[in-house]
């Protein structure tokens, strides 16, 4: 059983992690997480790569903090360096566990860019995935959100894990598979006392499905059900990907051009599947839903202006348009913003920028002053005052996509942000990007 475990695992390994010479692997030192470092490491080792473990201490515990280094010490001890990251400040009185996932993401995402790592191994098991459609279930959600989780997918949190991959090769390997696997190698490991806490959605879940099992109905069955729908959302999303490439062009100011005529011959699912990704691109937004999708679908069939999802559909010079809303960006009257989102590097979850410390960016709004205003005709009007300015006392320097400044550096991310949603992994060979960039 251990070797036809850790022969599948090599191979998934392989398989979904390119040829990254350093791979990042989510540590906690549980049962599952130091199965998967054990046989991460038997293949780093093998395959000449280096594995880097993370170990995220929420400090939600008095004993978190402890109970991490004695992680930290079970990495270092079979050769795999690790580094502690500590959730800092105080921590939402509601909310926690989804705070508390956001703050593991965005922590895991900064080092692995600090590190130039693109794939992050998490531990997740088939018994995880049948818990996971279970609960999703439980919440109303449709087929989509039973495909559960995904063995590539991109990192959840946007402008920090850009270009990072999550990799889970233990989809298809059983918790008492990898606990007959850890008795096998004379190894311990840490147990969490949250896995028995009942005050937790998935605690409950996994006692749920124990009953379930019980009653002669097999949990595995949900996780075989999830892989079957995964086909399905893989085809979705090619079939989404080559309407793209027929549909629409993404603007280095900020923007998405639609040929409205070939958007019109793709099925419902494929357009909406489309534009999820182009609103997610255009909007910058690091959280994005599906809501407001067929709004927005239905103006650009009908030739209408909408908002949604902080983008707007608008129709100019014979193309469907997808800009981001002035009202999202530079407030409404009812609701005011302060400034331009700025995370790290990144303008708005657009443009990636390195600018000299006296230079502002900012909307261009409705100062045009110093601007030749000709390079403003082939932006809609209602895209101009949300176009990025950078300003020195005043002055426009440049703008994002159109004037361009020696000693400025702007590089747009939608089309980046596009496939990463998209594809959850790379792209395939025959999708062309430079066929999804307006020139």
């Amino acid at each position: 059983m251990s070797a036809s475990l850790t022969q599948h695992v090599h191979a998934e390994l392989d398989r979904l992690t390119g040829n990254a010479p350093v791979v990042g692997i989510g540590y906690s030192g549980g049962g599952d997480s130091h199965a998967l470092l054990l046989i991460a490491q038997d293949w780093a080792r093998q395959a000449g790569r280096t594995l880097i473990a993370f170990i995220v201490d929420h400090a939600l515990r008095a004993e978190s903090a402890e109970e991490a280094e004695q992680a930290q010490r079970a990495a270092e001890h079979i050769g795999v360096a690790a580094h502690i990251l500590r959730w800092e400040g105080a921590k939402p009185a509601t909310g926690l566990q989804a705070a508390a996932r956001e703050a593991r993401h965005s922590l895991l995402a900064q080092q692995a860019a600090a590190r130039d790592i693109d794939y992050l191994l998490l531990a997740h098991t088939r018994d995880d995935q049948s818990e996971t459609v279970w609960m999703r279930l439980a919440a109303g959600s449709g087929w989509r959100g039973c495909v559960g989780m995904r063995e590539t997918a991109p990192s959840p949190v946007w402008p920090k894990g850009r270009g990072l991959t999550l990799v889970r090769p233990l989809l298809q390997a059983s918790r008492a598979e990898l606990r007959s696997y850890l008795d096998h190698q004379d190894t311990s490991w840490i147990e969490d006392p949250s896995n028995l806490d009942r005050r937790y959605t998935r605690v409950r879940t996994r006692q749920a499905l124990t009953g379930l099992s019980e009653a002669g109905f097999d949990p595995r069955r949900l996780a075989d059900w999830a892989s079957q729908l995964a086909k399905v959302d893989r085809a979705e999303a090619l079939s989404a990907a080559r309407l793209a490439m027929r549909a629409v062009k993404f603007t280095g100011w900020g923007g998405a051009r639609l040929q409205v005529d070939a958007y019109k011959t793709a099925t419902g699912r494929q357009r909406q599947r489309c534009l999820e990704a182009v609103v997610a691109a255009v909007s910058g937004r690091a959280q994005t839903s599906t809501r407001g999708i067929d709004h927005l679908d239905a103006a650009l069939l009908d030739g209408e202006r909408a908002t949604a999802q902080g983008v707007m559909i608008e129709h100019w010079r014979g193309s469907g348009w997808v800009l981001r809303d002035p009202g999202d960006m530079l407030g409404r009257v009812d609701r005011k913003v302060e400034g331009v989102r700025q995370d790290g590097d990144v303008l708005d979850g657009r443009f990636k920028v390195d600018l000299p410390s006296d230079v502002k960016a900012e909307p261009l709004g409705q100062d045009y002053s110093g601007l030749d205003g000709t390079v403003l005709q082939r932006v809609p009007g209602r895209a101009r005052q949300c176009l990025m300015a950078f300003r020195r006392d005043g002055n426009i320097l440049a703008l994002a996509g159109l004037v361009r400044h020696e000693r400025l550096e702007c590089e747009p991310l939608l089309v980046q942000r596009f496939m990463h949603r998209t594809f959850a992994g790379p792209a395939p060979a025959w999708f062309d990007a430079d066929l999804i960039v307006e020139r």
